[in-house]
């Protein structure tokens, strides 16, 4: 007995999507078994096909996605380049029979690009000394990406700076900048943070953060977008908040009473005004699997209660606002 695979999805093809294996035997079969392993030789998923039959095929994308680990972290206080997961490598064995590994991630990419970018927010953005932001990215290609991220202000130029050069192919990557890394005295006076890439001898778009404080009542909202990646935006205004309260009556010895108040608060955000573009990508915190809170060095899960998001039609400025409620129950969010 002989299989051989007939159809194998490529490396960097999305879990999201179907991920279609198919194969063939140069025998009858009348049950087939087959595995699916990770990159460590695990079994992460198994099926069982009954009947006669000389070829097949499975979708093992359910499966992948079961298994697909992430790492978003906490708090980031160092300028550096992590994987953040939503990757995994994988092979199907048939009969005992192996596949050659894949790679496959949560991003749905374009793999003719050498990088791809993970963020549907624009390039040019804001943040305060104490905050961090990520550019999530994927490199299709074995070339290493050649990142500086520098302190830079509007006299001396860049007055200080970080590298770092990864090379991992269809990985989720994110590069995480924050200017707390930096000597205070340099804070002071500087007023932006750039990312600059290379990727081989091609120059890519910077991402550049213009530094300065935020006001009272910001909030910094981080959520998962449709590509299986982090996002960061503060919001600089907390529009209202309200407190919503249910008094629960008992019957006693005593008569009727209320002996326990319950209580969940919300917080309504209004953005800054913003572009289109970047009101959209704000929209798409509505379909996150995952939205948190900020909150200095840790991150507080919340819910969203906004069903929709209202956009001014138009090319101008509008802003958004969403409300957000604390995801375990009794839990403040101030």
């Amino acid at each position: 007995m002989a299989i051989t695979f007939t159809n194998i999805p490529q490396n960097g093809a999305s879990f999201q999507k179907p991920l279609i294996y198919e194969f063939e035997s140069d025998t009858e079969l009348e049950q087939v078994e087959i595995r699916i392993l990770d990159g460590e030789g695990e079994e992460i998923g198994h099926k069982t096909i009954n009947g006669t039959i000389t070829s097949g095929k499975i979708d093992i994308a359910p499966y992948v996605k079961h298994a697909v680990t992430y790492n978003i972290p906490q708090d980031i206080t160092k300028c550096c380049v992590i994987d953040i997961g939503g990757s995994i490598d994988v092979q199907v064995e048939v009969e005992g029979t192996l596949s050659e590994e894949r790679r496959f991630i949560a991003a749905q990419i374009d793999a003719s690009q050498s990088i791809v970018f993970l963020t549907d927010q624009g390039l040019k953005r804001t943040i305060d000394a104490d905050e961090f932001d990520m550019l999530c990215f994927v490199n299709t290609t074995t070339t290493p990406l050649t990142i500086a991220i520098e302190l830079c202000d509007d006299v001396y130029g860049c007055m200080m700076y970080r590298s770092f050069i990864p090379a991992e192919q269809y990985r989720q990557m994110a590069i995480c900048a924050t200017p707390r890394e930096f000597p205070k005295e340099m804070l002071e006076i500087a007023k932006y943070l750039i990312i600059k890439m290379r990727h081989g001898n091609t120059y890519l778009d910077s991402m550049e953060h213009e530094i300065h404080p935020n006001l009272s009542t910001a909030r910094r909202i981080g959520w998962i977008n449709e590509q299986g990646a982090p996002e960061y935006y503060t919001f600089p205004l907390r529009k209202s908040l309200l407190v919503e309260s249910t008094r629960k009556h008992i019957e006693s010895i005593w008569g009727r009473e209320a002996p326990a108040l319950e209580s969940d608060n919300e917080l309504k955000m209004i953005s800054a005004y913003e572009p289109q573009k970047q009101l959209k990508a704000l929209a798409k915190i509505l379909s996150s699997p995952k939205v948190w809170l900020q909150q200095s060095d840790r991150q507080q899960a919340v819910s969203l209660m906004t069903d929709r998001a209202l956009l001014t039609p138009g090319a101008g400025l509008g802003f958004i606002e969403i409300d957000l409620r604390a995801a375990e129950k009794g839990v403040k969010l101030w």
